[in-house]
């Protein structure tokens, strides 16, 4: 599919940039986005160690067919902060919210995203379709839960980054050498990158 720009010129939807816009969710909340491409709208959720920015050589690539809307999850890329008491509910109402403004009726998810895509699908019927890529799921016991206690203590005490760690090495997300490396390292690092 081709487009007209202001300077007459052709491109295509892969030669497009990104546009950055932004939305409200319910708490108040602005939260930006960016959005490339012409058709129905598809909102792609990134996982808990990327941004927007992760999956727009994806967006472009479905730009021909679907405008594509990739949200910065909270504390990713776009400065946006973590609540205290973040929870999967606000998540929910996030994409609830940028559903609304866009009136997309579908979603993708990576990993974290996919999570998010699935609680999303019980709770919000103006979705139509999900599609879900290594979403972080325990499937019949195949991973110990002996984490989860852990992990749910430090979201409810605010500590995001060290629930991320708890998850990642819980759930058997990331490399073996993962394990090996100092608990503290690793949340310094983590902490860095959500800002």
């Amino acid at each position: 599919m081709a487009i007209k720009t202001a300077a007459s010129t052709t491109l295509n939807a892969k030669q497009q940039t990104d546009v950055i816009n932004s939305f409200t969710s319910k708490d108040g909340m602005v939260i930006k986005y960016r959005q490339i491409g012409h058709g129905p709208g598809l909102v792609m959720l990134h996982g808990a160690m990327e941004s927007s920015a992760s999956h727009l050589a994806l967006a472009k690539e479905l730009a021909d067919a679907y405008t594509v809307y990739l949200p910065d999850r909270r504390g990713h890329n776009l400065p946006l902060p973590f609540r205290k008491d973040y929870n999967m509910q606000q998540e929910v109402d996030d994409l609830d919210a940028l559903l609304t403004k866009t009136d997309s009726h579908l979603v993708f998810g990576v990993s974290a995203g996919g999570i998010i895509a699935l609680q999303a699908a019980l709770k919000l019927p103006a979705i139509h379709k999900i599609a879900i890529y290594e979403p972080a799921l325990i499937v019949n016991n195949s991973i110990s839960t002996d984490f989860l206690p852990r992990y749910d203590r430090e979201i409810a005490e605010g500590k995001t980054a060290a629930a991320l760690i708890s998850g990642m090495l819980g759930g058997q997300l990331g490399p073996p050498f993962m394990n090996k490396i100092p608990r503290w390292f690793m949340q310094f690092m983590t902490t860095m990158t959500m800002r």
